[in-house]
């Protein structure tokens, strides 16, 4: 990938489970998206069933945009996975996605009680 150093686009590091990407976006929710994209595209590709490993979030870390005078302090942003594979279009995986957490989270509560 190359990008002009003065534009407004950048590059950002994405990470869920066990895959990080690098993609090109305008902000870390556009490069959250970019990445789900991304990653969905390369599993139908493979024929790997469609399936891959993901976290309940996706971490975004924008790359400093000059690394010869790299004075920027970038910080992570974290996202919701179903909000991003929402935005993706894949809603259907977003609910399922979604649903599968929250009934992870009542029976953790459940044990606990």
């Amino acid at each position: 990938m190359l990008r002009k150093i003065n534009t407004n686009i950048f590059f950002y590091l994405c990470q869920s489970a066990n895959w990080q990407c690098v993609v090109e976006a305008e902000d870390e929710e556009c490069a959250a998206t970019a990445a789900f994209e991304k990653v969905m595209k390369t599993c139908d590709d493979e024929k790997e069933d469609g399936r891959f490993t993901l976290s309940m979030v996706v971490a975004v870390k924008k790359m400093p945009s000059n690394l010869i005078d790299e004075k920027e302090d970038v910080d992570s942003s974290i996202f919701y996975s179903p909000t991003i594979l929402a935005n993706a279009g894949f809603h259907s995986e977003a609910s399922n996605l979604h649903n599968f957490l929250c009934s992870q989270e009542e029976s953790e509560n459940n044990e606990q009680e």
